[in-house]
């Protein structure tokens, strides 16, 4: 029952105040993607919550990234999953084949060989107007199929290799952060 509340508390803060991230290519612009180059990222990793239960998890095999949680964000690598490393981090770049556009998220090992993992999938609408303002993106409105009303507005990114690094540690993408545990090594 808790999880379940909170699943609905999340979409409704979601479907109300957040604003999706986009980039017109995976990220970062020049870095080849790695084939089965990460060998140390494979494992099955979960974050715990205050009352030390499961909360969220990510599987990483030789050629799948899983988050379980949402359907959207799993694929095998090549065409809709792409991954590269670039100054120790991961970059897992994610295809939106309605938009043709990526979703980004990004993870490091930290000093105690934690997975800390970066979501720039989305942010709330204070920090799109902060990043537009600050030139990281742009703002468009794309209409929803059959209601020329409901526009969905999302944000593009086409951040240079620089950006992307100050980007990822930008104050805003902090409440975006988690730390996992590796529970499991073979996949």
């Amino acid at each position: 029952m808790k999880s379940l509340i909170n699943i609905c508390l999340l979409l409704s803060i979601t479907l109300v105040s957040c604003t999706d991230i986009y980039f017109s290519e995976p990220q970062p612009k020049g870095v080849k993607p790695l084939d089965n180059g990460f060998e140390e990222l494979i494992g099955e990793y979960v974050s715990f919550d205050e009352d030390s239960e499961p909360d969220d998890t990510i599987i990483v095999t030789r050629n799948r990234i899983i988050f379980p949680d949402d359907e959207e964000m799993e694929g095998e690598l090549g065409e809709v999953t792409v991954v590269k490393k670039f100054k120790g981090h991961y970059f897992m770049n994610f295809y939106d084949q309605d938009k043709d556009l990526w979703q980004l998220v990004v993870a490091k090992f930290d000093e105690d060989e934690a997975l800390v993992v970066t979501n720039l999938i989305s942010v709330g609408e204070e920090e799109a107007k902060e990043l537009t303002k600050k030139r990281f993106a742009k703002k468009v409105a794309g209409e929803q199929e059959g209601d020329d009303e409901d526009e969905d507005e999302y944000i593009i990114m086409n951040p240079s290799k620089r950006q992307l690094m100050k980007l990822i540690n930008y104050p805003i993408f902090d409440e975006n952060k988690m730390n996992l545990n590796r529970i499991k090594i073979k996949y």
